[in-house]
């Protein structure tokens, strides 16, 4: 029994990251705030960073990505086979395939300044996205 919840857990948290992949698609452009050191002094903890659709990977672009439940912010230092990423203020590196890749980091464009809300079900939860003024403000799970 205990597989089967956690296999239902990774599934409605793999949804819920690619939702969010899509709103940055549909949006161009996603304000997050930042959580952690990993990326400094690039990048402070804190700070409100925009995110937009991965279009073209280059080495030394900042992507966001999902590793199992958490999503991290980090620089690529490699392409091929796979990207190679690691944060400015770590020694630890790791390899990612680009399915993972929700966003990249590009504060060079223009915020949308759009207030909406995004939903999506996976039959037992709703998942709630709140977006004002380009920032995604929460991210709230309901039962059915």
């Amino acid at each position: 029994m205990k597989k089967k919840k956690k296999n239902y857990i990774n599934d409605l948290i793999n949804l819920k990251y690619g939702k969010m992949k899509e709103i940055i698609i549909e949006l161009g452009s996603l304000k997050l705030r930042v959580e952690g050191r990993s990326m400094e002094p690039t990048i402070q903890n804190g700070e409100l960073i925009n995110v937009v659709p991965p279009m073209e990977i280059n080495i030394g672009d900042i992507l966001l990505y999902q590793r199992r439940y958490d999503l991290l912010l980090h620089r690529v230092i490699e392409k091929e086979p796979m990207l190679c990423m690691k944060g400015d203020n770590e020694n630890f590196q790791e390899y990612i395939d680009t399915e993972s890749v929700i966003g990249k980091y590009n504060n060079d464009v223009e915020n949308n300044n759009i207030n909406k809300i995004f939903n999506i079900s996976d039959g037992n939860y709703i998942i709630e996205f709140q977006v004002q003024n380009g920032i995604l403000e929460k991210i709230e799970v309901y039962s059915n």
